[in-house]
């Protein structure tokens, strides 16, 4: 589908027949991307990933052991594992931030609890997941203020970090 034309599969589960997928990637290969912690995901991760995602807010130590994991995944595949981007994915409340209002879905998760924190503990929480190999955030700012909140983070955070 992303190089092709017209694309047809034939799988055990799975049947296409002259798909068309447009516009076409302009990566080659097209990055992939796997998010996740877990062990299978991992070894997914060190054969095929060039990125892995561990999100929402994932503990520092666990950060560090699930990227142990992962590297021992990909010495095993024979692949070096500084080759596979890090990413993490962040709920980022940032004090003075105005205009956050309950988000529509948590009328059926329940409410989220956000602990602002001040620029300087942002950036800490965010040098923690650079020292391990971070290299791209997906950060998600309370529902209502996520443009207050990013123009902050730009003044206020990323100068720290």
């Amino acid at each position: 589908m992303w190089t092709q034309p017209k694309a047809s599969y034939h799988g055990k589960y799975y049947n296409v027949n002259e798909c068309v997928s447009a516009p076409k990637p302009i990566q080659n290969p097209l990055p992939i991307v796997v998010g996740g912690t877990g062990d299978r995901l991992l070894w997914v991760s060190a054969k095929h990933a060039h990125m892995v995602n561990f999100s929402w807010n994932t503990p520092l130590e666990t950060y560090k052991e699930r990227l142990s994991v992962l590297e021992r995944h990909c010495v095993k595949r024979g692949r070096d594992p500084d080759g596979i981007r890090k990413s993490a994915g962040l709920h980022l409340a940032l004090e003075g931030a105005k205009g956050h209002v309950p988000a529509p879905y948590e009328r059926y998760s329940g409410a989220k609890k956000w602990e602002p924190k001040t620029p300087r503990e942002a950036a800490e929480t965010i040098r923690g997941y650079t020292e391990l190999g971070a290299t791209h955030f997906v950060i998600v700012f309370p529902y209502g203020s996520e443009a207050e909140s990013a123009e902050a983070f730009m003044r206020d955070v990323a100068p720290r970090v």
